[in-house]
């Protein structure tokens, strides 16, 4: 029994450094398209990535900052990543944009999909927004693959959603998004 543990444990210690050096690049390689987009990357574990905006590029549009939060499978964990692998197969992205603007209204709006019919449902939890502007916001959510979506002072968005596209493209997408909530906050409707 002896043997066992010891062959156990140099078994784990083996898959924990070759899954942490595997990780990384493959984390490395998720984010690449936001990389040449002129963002930096901070490397937080072997299964999670930080991208920001850089001080050193124009800001994005009407945004002060943009930062995404990148987890997918945790690949040095032997036991963990074939369930995380079986549960989900993208990365999960957690996504914070300060607009230059500042705003003063608050809404957190949860996008439940119904696979089978193929359906989209929105809860609003809490808001202090003008009806028409929440409206116009559920309106711009439609079809975008969404968790929730949190619209505050500080940050102004806050997105939970996965990424099923490559991160240039994705970041476009929110981008968009994001030009697209400024408008209906700061327009008088």
């Amino acid at each position: 029994t002896t043997l066992l543990i010891i062959a156990l444990m140099l078994l784990y210690g083996l898959w924990y450094f070759a899954g942490s050096i595997i990780g990384r690049r493959i984390m490395i390689r998720v984010s690449r398209g936001c990389l040449e987009k002129g963002f930096r990357i901070k490397l937080v574990s072997p299964s999670s990535i930080l991208i920001e905006s850089s001080d050193n590029i124009a800001p994005y549009r009407t945004l002060k900052y943009i930062g995404l939060y990148i987890e997918w499978l945790p690949f040095e964990n032997i036991f963990i990543f074939p369930i995380k692998y079986l549960i989900r197969r993208r990365p999960l992205v957690v996504i914070k944009m300060q607009f230059k603007k500042e705003i003063k209204a608050f809404a957190e709006i949860y996008v439940y999909r119904d696979l089978k019919n193929n359906s989209e449902h929105f809860y609003i939890e809490k808001f202090d927004l003008e009806s028409n502007k929440l409206h116009s916001i559920v309106a711009l959510l439609h079809g975008e693959k969404l968790k929730r979506i949190i619209i505050s002072e500080r940050p102004s968005v806050s997105i939970i959603t996965y990424m099923d596209k490559e991160c240039g493209e994705f970041l476009n997408d929110v981008l968009r998004l994001a030009d697209d909530i400024q408008k209906v906050l700061s327009a008088d409707i």
